[in-house]
Formats: structure tokens, C-alpha cells, sequence
């Protein structure tokens, strides 16, 4: 039987106005756009207004202001939020990534960290890249204070690497790929993220499993059946992900393989999550905040859509 259209809207319109579960996630984020383009969110029942933004920490803006209900960043973009929102919560996890990198104009900076002193670095200060900017610089023993980082949007440190403005930035992709592609002048690539991942979560406010438990289950639902998509049809995959975003081939396959595409919700994020919690208290970044993570992650909906995907002990 077919289900009414009011089943498929947002709770909060009236039903005279339906209007679309709302989500956000950018070029890499691949799982949500994967879902959309597949039809899987059709399938299962459920509109999905999904916007491209320019970073996670814009998705984080528009869930906080209520214009989105779900939006996707790195889990170090959530807690920056979340240790001053109590109502933030994490639903699942989208993607294991290794997609950071530092790159320098080679015009002006030699290679090694040291040679980064002196020197203005590009970086989403809300974003992850910030906190592996500082991982790398202080295991290379130079001080934040030896540099001058400059905020950016992930778009914008491509435009000031290319016209001089900054000598050096951290992005992730595409945003990488995007600086290679426009400097002519050379680059020097430095291993800042080393052989650890990154976490993109897909949160949004705590209550919404109790407001809206039956559009969210179908969500998660669609990413689920993304994810085995990807498993059991990769070139195919991996084929609309070059088309959505206007990708060559090769350029497609590289940012392609540093991405596990896992809807889970693993027992390390925990981890993760304390640590660059802890880090931004001991910067001074937060001074003094602490943030219960294990509170802030809310296990219930991905498990009864795929319960083997939750490896969180509580």
C-alpha cells in the first residue's frame, strides 16, 4: 500500500505543506550523495533535500539554526560544537578518511616542517585540518606561534594559495586536488596525517530520534544500502560518484580509495572524540570545557537498522 505523503514530510510543517527530510553533505561525504543518486531514499520511502556546502563546519551552522536536521562533518568539527550545545548529538558514522593534506607553494617554502616557520598557513579553524596542523607542527617541534594561521573556507585556501595571499594550506578533498591542479609554480606535499583516519559523523539534534524516529530510520536505512552498493557494485559506484561531482576518472579513483565508506558507529570514535575534546580544553581553545562523549552518541537508531554497525560498548 502506498503511504501517504505526510509520511515522507517533516513533522514540524503543516500537512497541508509537506516538505523533505533536509540534509547536508559535501563532495567526499560520499555515502549520502551515493544514496540520493541511486535512489535509495526513494526507496525507502522518504524525501531528502540533500545540499552541497562548502565544509562541515557550515553544516554544523545550519543544524544548530534548525534549517537542517542532519548535517555531516569530521567528528572533530562535532565537538568543537557539541562541547558548547548540549542539544548535538551523532547518529553514525559515514566514513573513515585519510583525505588531509598540507601543501606549500614550493616558491616559498622548502621542504621539511621547519621550514614552515615564519610562514601563513591557510586552515578551517573549526575543521579537523586544524587539529592535525597542530599534530604535525608540534611532533616536528615548531610552535603554532612560529606560524600565522589564517581562517579559511576549504575553497578559499585554494584561491590564496593560487594568488599568494597564504604560502602554505591544509584542506582535504577535493580541495587538494583542486590546489594541485591550479598551481603551476610547484608544491611541496607534506605527510601531516600520517597512516591515521578521520571520522565524518552525521549528527543532529539529540531529540530527533523521538520527534522524527520513523524518517530517520529510513535514512540510515538508505546509507546502509549505499555502503553494500559500494561492495557489491564498486565501478558502477564509483562511476556516479564521478559523475555527481564533475571528477576525471583518475582524479575520482584517488580520492576514492582514501575513503572507507562504513555507516558504523565503532568503539574508537569514543577515543578520538576524548581526545581532541581534551586537546582543545589544553590549547585553550576551550579552556576548562569537558564534553561526555559517550552522551553525546546515540546508538539506538543505526542498531535497529543494522546492529552489527554499532561496536560502541556502553
Amino acid at each position: 500500500m502506498k503511504r501517504p505523503p505526510i509520511e515522507r514530510c517533516l513533522p514540524r510543517w503543516p500537512r497541508h505543506c509537506p516538505q523533505p527530510r533536509r540534509c547536508s553533505h559535501w563532495a567526499c561525504r560520499r555515502g549520502p550523495w551515493l544514496a540520493n543518486d541511486l535512489g535509495l531514499y526513494d526507496r525507502n520511502g522518504v524525501a531528502v533535500d540533500t545540499r552541497p556546502l562548502s565544509s562541515g563546519v557550515e553544516a554544523l551552522d545550519l543544524v544548530q539554526s534548525g534549517d537542517l536536521d542532519l548535517g555531516a562533518s569530521s567528528a572533530f568539527a562535532f565537538v568543537s560544537r557539541a562541547i558548547h550545545d548540549p542539544g548535538l548529538c551523532v547518529y553514525a558514522t559515514i566514513s573513515a578518511s585519510r583525505t588531509i593534506q598540507l601543501l606549500a607553494r614550493a616558491d616559498r617554502v622548502g621542504e621539511g616542517a621547519q621550514a614552515l616557520r615564519g610562514k601563513r598557513i591557510g586552515v578551517t579553524f573549526g575543521a579537523a585540518t586544524r587539529f592535525f596542523l597542530w599534530q604535525y607542527l608540534a611532533l616536528a617541534g615548531v610552535s603554532e606561534d612560529e606560524v600565522t594561521l589564517v581562517d579559511l573556507k576549504p575553497a578559499e585556501v585554494t584561491v590564496a594559495m593560487v594568488d599568494g595571499t597564504i604560502d602554505a594550506g591544509i584542506v582535504w578533498e577535493p580541495h587538494a586536488t583542486n590546489i594541485r591542479n591550479s598551481i603551476d609554480s610547484g608544491l611541496i606535499e607534506y605527510p601531516e596525517q600520517s597512516d591515521q583516519h578521520y571520522y565524518f559523523t552525521l549528527q543532529g539534534r539529540c531529540d530527533l530520534a523521538e520527534t522524527k524516529p520513523d524518517q530517520l530510520r529510513r535514512v540510515l536505512n538508505a546509507l546502509v544500502q549505499a555502503e553494500r552498493a559500494t561492495i557489491d557494485d564498486p565501478s558502477r559506484a564509483q562511476a556516479v560518484f564521478a559523475q555527481r561531482f564533475g571528477l576525471e576518472a583518475g582524479d575520482a579513483s584517488a580520492i576514492w580509495a582514501k575513503h572507507t565508506l562504513s555507516i558504523s558507529l565503532p568503539q574508537d570514535l569514543l577515543y578520538l572524540m576524548e581526545l581532541q575534546a581534551k586537546w582543545r580544553a589544553s590549547t585553550g581553545l576551550d579552556p576548562g570545557s569537558t564534553l561526555n562523549v559517550l552522551e553525546r552518541i546515540r546508538t539506538e537508531p543505526l542498531a535497529r537498522v543494522a546492529p552489527n554497525s554499532v561496536q560502541i560498548i556502553r
